[in-house]
């Protein structure tokens, strides 16, 4: 078939109508005029996926030495009805389970236990779990000073639309004094092992978090503060700007994702209030700018954003714990979600917001993402082979 044109798009469009999204997607990969003719034609079905996507956190407690974690899905923003999806059963208490980020509903978790973690893709609809190869081997562990294993803050979980191909990325960072880098790991499921990628000597401070957005990754830097990005189209490490207030005494600033967009909350702590604004990295490269976008205010309650994903439709999500073993997630509704400008969420004790969920687990591990229902399959992977379309 030279270039995909034996027949026309309107038939082709009528074969694809039977099919799945899942193989709709790697459809994309024959030919130009398979992939133009799929995206003209599914426009609107990403964006009604995009608008069903719900928010969705996982938290673990632990007992008798033991810990449980639990993923929840937030179906109705409005009255706060939630529902567990995933349950990992008891595992070793050190360093528990966390959750690196999900992909068309598929989540990837790490197990801390062991150096490296052990990394998992669940999908909960389909109730498939695939193991990933461990990380070749490391004489040092990342640790922080209580001595608890975080290796799932230093990975990112990422879908790469152009391919079709999932991928998963691991910073080398170790925690020490200098946390720098010159090698990134990427692992791209369905192969059998991770590849080195050289990169430009960098640090990341784990701090200040680390996020993804389509093909592309963001840190901070240590000391410098800094945004990097690492780009897995063309492996390609880019300084994308300075932080628009640079972390010091009394405050600390963090990545975070906004509708899409890569943004940073900074916090200013004081004993009765807690003053948040987040901003957001507008413009294109070597053009980029950062714009206001929220201040949020937290008077005489204990909350803080959600991270990494706090912005849901019209709210914005807060999590709080009513004791040292319940966390518990909340939605603050915006005026004028659509406004341009910079809004306001005000929080109090009259004023908390609606219970969105109310969960076992420390606040300190509770994470939120956006996540999409879906019958992704996990066993075409399980050979070690890409399947090519």
């Amino acid at each position: 078939m030279e270039g995909g044109r034996d027949f026309s798009t309107d038939v082709l469009i009528q074969i694809l109508q039977r099919l799945t999204p899942i193989p709709r997607r790697r459809l994309r990969l024959v030919c130009r005029h398979w992939r133009d003719a799929i995206d003209d034609a599914y426009a609107g079905d990403r964006e009604a996926r995009n608008r069903a996507a719900k928010p969705l956190f996982l938290s673990y407690i632990n007992n008798a030495g033991h810990c449980t974690a639990r993923a929840y899905v937030v179906d109705d923003l409005a009255d706060g009805s939630f529902r567990g999806v995933w349950n990992s059963g008891a595992v070793p208490h050190h360093g528990g389970i966390g959750i690196i980020g999900t992909c068309n509903g598929i989540l990837c978790l790490s197990e801390n236990l062991n150096p490296g973690g052990a990394v998992t893709l669940v999908n909960p609809a389909t109730d498939e779990t695939l193991a990933v190869p461990p990380l070749p081997y490391f004489s040092r562990q990342p640790r922080y000073g209580t001595g608890i294993h975080r290796w799932h803050e230093l990975y990112s979980f990422m879908y790469l639309h152009m391919t079709g191909h999932y991928k998963i990325v691991h910073i080398p960072c170790y925690l020490d004094r200098t946390c720098e880098f010159d090698t990134v790991q990427v692992f791209t499921l369905g192969e059998a092992s991770w590849m080195d990628v050289p990169v430009p000597r960098s640090s990341c401070d784990i701090g200040g978090g680390l996020v993804s957005i389509s093909s592309v990754l963001y840190w901070v830097t240590k000391s410098t503060e800094k945004v990097m990005s690492f780009d897995l189209e063309d492996e390609r490490v880019t300084n994308i700007n300075s932080l628009p207030v640079p972390a010091g005494s009394g405050y600390s600033c963090r990545l975070t994702v906004l509708r899409g967009a890569l943004g940073v909350d900074i916090r200013v702590r004081s004993p009765t209030l807690e003053k948040i604004e987040v901003w957001i990295l507008e413009g294109r490269r070597e053009e980029y700018s950062w714009s206001r976008r929220y201040n949020v205010q937290v008077h005489e309650v204990q909350q803080e954003l959600a991270q990494p994903h706090f912005a849901h439709g019209e709210y914005v999500l807060t999590q709080g714990s009513s004791d040292r073993h319940n966390c518990i997630l909340y939605g603050h509704k915006l005026s004028d979600p659509s406004r341009l400008q910079c809004s306001d969420v005000r929080i109090s004790k009259k004023k908390q917001g609606t219970v969105l969920g109310n969960a076992e687990g420390y606040l300190h591990h509770m994470r939120t993402f956006s996540y999409i229902e879906t019958a992704e399959p996990l066993f075409i992977y399980s050979s070690g082979e890409r399947r090519n379309t």
